[in-house]
């Protein structure tokens, strides 16, 4: 298993499937830093054809408060 160096998503493999963690406790929330690194894991997925699966997990209490609004909101 490889684990690779990330701090709001990380991810590992399981032979045919890949296990992803959001990694942000407080709500998991899919901000523009999340979103990147869920992009960098989804472009390493596609270069292993044998992965079947893609399994989705959140740490802390809740798997995803869904995208940050503070992010989409105006100044």
């Amino acid at each position: 298993m490889t684990m690779p160096d990330k701090i709001l998503t990380e991810y590992r493999y399981d032979g045919q499937v890949a296990l992803v963690t959001l990694n942000a406790p407080k709500g998991n929330v899919l901000g523009a830093g999340m979103m990147t690194e869920l992009q960098a894991a989804f472009d390493n997925f596609a270069s292993r054809p044998q992965l079947k699966l893609v399994q989705f997990t959140g740490s802390g209490k809740h798997f995803s408060f869904g995208a940050s609004v503070a992010e989409h909101v105006r100044e």
